[in-house]
């Protein structure tokens, strides 16, 4: 860790304290992140290279508000281009996994509204259904978002089933739908998020930035307006280990082609890793999700050390109550952003790590010397970051464009098992070209490195292993 670096006593979690000022700690940056990065359900699950909004809480926002406490407080400073940057990302549309559900329910709101008051008919069949439809949407369009929102804040045993839309509301096209407006920081949904931004950004809200206000001023107030000191009155919230309540099986919420096939990724890994593993060997699943492929290489290899690096807090609940039920005493687990860890290992692993994910891991690996086993996924998402650039190795920059590279990327993506054959062999050459470019850039840094293939291929459309070893 960084903190060890500076005293015996200070151990820091993966960022370093801000600074020191008249005696005092701001520990603004560190707070602020790990907030940021470990609370349940807050959807920041990209790393900031990739992720514009990712970047904006985790780094920039901390960054300009402890640049905001160093100045004089005898001259208002400027309002910071940062602050304007989240005013308007608050102003675009929300977006959610039920974005088309809800925009439709708020079409049907605002074309009722439209029409006045229904007839006496259409009273006597609304109040059929008055109940359920008032938990999901409220009374009016502008209500539903806050509806939705404050829905989320209290524990339902069981969830009502909204009445089936109109078919003139199911018919409507996506671009006559209606955005939805945010509530909160994230949309709809209150996070600590919020808590963290409302001090942040508590001097520049008002006057300059109006599209702040709302969400943070749901955050000041609450549900139903009012505050109260006393804790007993939050909403109650389960533990994420209640909704875990089945019998453990390794695969129990999988299908069994499905279970399958995991089992076939996670035998070539596993056999490629062993073979390189030696007693007292550290190995890092990075992206581990729900820690199969961690937790096999852990009761495989019981002399090693295994830690499971994840920044999604239910995927590693899920990770640790595995390991718990088989007993494992040489695994350990971290929630965070992968550029964040700074321990030394000797082997890295990532199964299907999505896009240029990829490239950090190998790039982690690559800085200390250590070997890797990596099975690349989400080929159409690469793309230039202040971190890597494409082509990567100079064998490829030779003939490739970035723009080239690109087509090619877009093109390995079209591995489905629903295509028709022909495009799948080309997607599958276009993958095996960006893997060895991959490779190439490995090897020019002093790595033995092989692309092969995971067997049998149905095992997954994306079967690429890239293994390198330091030589």
């Amino acid at each position: 860790m960084k903190g060890m670096k500076k005293s015996l006593t200070e151990e820091y979690l993966y960022l370093d304290f801000s600074h020191h000022t008249e005696g005092c700690i701001f520990p603004l940056h560190t707070s602020v992140t790990l907030f940021l990065l470990s609370y349940c359900d807050c959807k920041i699950f990209k790393v900031c290279l990739v992720s514009q909004w990712t970047r904006l809480c985790e780094l920039t926002i901390p960054l300009v508000i402890e640049d905001f406490l160093r100045e004089s407080s005898k001259r208002p400073p400027a309002i910071p281009a940062e602050i304007l940057e989240l005013e308007r990302k608050l102003g675009e549309p929300v977006r959610v996994h039920n974005d088309d559900k809800l925009r439709r329910q708020k079409l049907k709101l605002q074309k009722a509204a439209a029409a006045g008051p229904p007839l006496a008919k259409g009273r006597a069949k609304s109040r059929v259904h008055a109940q359920d439809t008032s938990e999901h949407v409220g009374s009016s369009p502008e209500s539903l978002e806050l509806t939705v929102a404050f829905s989320k804040l209290t524990v339902q045993e069981t969830a009502a089933t909204a009445p089936r839309e109109p078919p003139h509301i199911r018919k409507a096209k996506a671009s006559e739908l209606p955005p939805l407006e945010h509530v909160f920081a994230e949309g709809l949904y209150f996070t600590l998020t919020d808590i963290v931004l409302l001090p942040c950004i508590h001097h520049f809200l008002v006057r300059c930035c109006p599209k702040c206000v709302p969400s943070f001023t749901h955050v000041r107030e609450g549900p139903g307006g009012g505050g109260s000191p006393h804790p007993h009155s939050l909403p109650g919230r389960k533990s994420p280990r209640d909704f875990e309540r089945d019998n453990n099986t390794f695969f129990r919420k999988m299908s069994i082609d499905r279970a399958l096939r995991k089992q076939q990724q996670l035998n070539n890994l596993v056999y490629v890793v062993t073979n390189q593993a030696k007693p007292g060997d550290r190995i890092v699943d990075f992206c581990s999700g729900g820690g199969h492929v961690g937790i096999v290489l852990a009761h495989m290899l019981p002399s090693c050390q295994v830690t499971l690096i994840e920044n999604k807090e239910l995927s590693l609940i899920r990770a640790k109550k595995r390991s718990d039920e088989l007993g494992l005493n040489n695994i350990w687990f971290i929630q965070a952003n992968m550029e964040y860890f700074t321990g030394m290992f000797n082997i890295g692993v990532a199964l299907h790590a999505c896009g240029v994910a990829t490239d950090m891991v190998i790039e982690h690996c690559v800085r200390i010397r250590a070997s890797f086993v990596t099975c690349p996924c989400c080929y159409g998402f690469i793309q230039n970051t202040s971190r890597f650039s494409f082509p990567k190795s100079e064998q490829f920059k030779k003939t490739l464009s970035y723009k080239e590279h690109m087509i090619l990327c877009r093109f390995a993506d079209q591995t489905a098992v629903q295509l028709p054959p022909q495009q799948r062999l080309i997607g599958k050459q276009c993958m095996c070209l960006v893997d060895l470019d991959r490779a190439r850039a490995a090897e020019e840094r002093g790595y033995a490195v092989q692309v092969i293939s995971m067997e049998p291929e149905s095992c997954s459309p994306k079967n690429n292993m890239i293994v390198g070893v330091p030589v």
